[in-house]
């Protein structure tokens, strides 16, 4: 953060100083035409000048924000090196997840880098330049956070369908956090005002079928979100979502641990009607609970509940 913060601090000042350097060789020149008698020629001049000195500042405070930005990935780069989530995925096949080298310790360092460059990409639509565009509003929220959303989607997939008790404590610390940052990003100041102005004249941009729908769904996100509340309300929201999502969580790890230890055990004369490979998965169920032989297991697995409604016993 001390570095960060030098960085851009001297950024800063350097701005600062090739600006006055910029104005006083412009003064310099006008002093010299307007002494001469060119009065509304020196006007001229210095409106250019001024024109062409504020795009000189602008592309210093671009080139300056990249640097800073370029700081920050290669201080991710050390990270990424250890955390199989950020690191490519390009040279595993299909280029999917390792998922043999992930451990659940890996995505709370792997989330919590996905905020901090998720609101970089938010910040810099905020504090874009240019007058609100599709393009560098809309298209770029609907792109950000790209890095986070690549890691979320391998964690709720595997707390969904291959946790164990120390994913499931990641999943409940984060609930609360994933919310906030959630929040954060729809309430974050300065972007809110651009996708309003882009949805309000959203009929005069000629937009493709493809753009409005994104404009109108990313503003109703924001409308849902509480982009129009006050500040204090904002703050109340966050909290209640943030209760939300610790309670959610936890429901459903409550269901999920109901559905592992219940069991339901049958024998040869009750799989009259069921699939040869439910009878299967039955026999190797009982096999794992180390129940009596000859014995079948039927859990509460939604696919084993499906396919159970075609039980001989159900009918009786």
């Amino acid at each position: 953060m001390c570095r960060q913060t030098n960085v851009t601090l001297s950024s800063f000042l350097v701005l600062r100083l090739c600006f006055s350097l910029f104005l006083l060789v412009v003064d310099c020149f006008l002093d010299s035409v307007t002494s001469c008698g060119h009065l509304t020629f020196s006007c001229s001049c210095y409106a250019l000048c001024i024109y062409k000195g504020i795009k000189l500042f602008r592309q210093l405070h671009l080139n300056s924000r990249s640097q800073i930005s370029k700081s920050k990935m290669s201080s991710f780069a050390s990270k990424e090196s250890k955390n199989p989530l950020l690191s490519s995925w390009a040279t595993v096949d299909h280029e999917l997840p390792p998922f043999s080298l992930i451990k659940p310790q890996h995505y709370k360092d792997a989330i919590s880098i996905g905020f901090s460059q998720h609101l970089s990409e938010v910040k810099a639509i905020a504090e874009e330049f240019d007058e609100p565009t599709f393009e560098n509003t809309i298209a770029r929220f609907d792109q950000a956070g790209g890095a986070l959303t690549r890691v979320l989607n391998v964690f709720h997939n595997m707390c969904s369908s291959n946790t164990c008790d120390e994913l499931q404590a990641v999943e409940m610390d984060m609930a609360g956090p994933l919310a906030e940052h959630e929040t954060v990003v729809i309430t974050f100041p300065g972007v809110f005002p651009r996708v309003a102005s882009i949805h309000a004249s959203r009929h005069t941009l000629q937009l493709t079928p493809e753009q409005l729908r994104l404009t109108e769904r990313i503003h109703l996100d924001f409308i849902r979100a509480g982009a129009e509340f006050s500040p204090e309300s904002q703050a109340r929201y966050k909290q209640i979502v943030m209760r939300l999502a610790e309670l959610m969580t936890q429901f459903a790890q409550n269901v999920l641990a109901d559905e592992a230890g219940f069991t339901l055990e049958l024998n040869a004369q009750q799989l009259g009607g069921l699939p040869a490979d439910l009878v299967a998965g039955a026999k190797q169920a009982a096999a794992e609970r180390h129940l009596p032989l000859n014995s079948y297991a039927i859990s509460l697995s939604r696919s084993l509940v499906c396919q159970c409604s075609c039980s001989d016993e159900r009918t009786r």
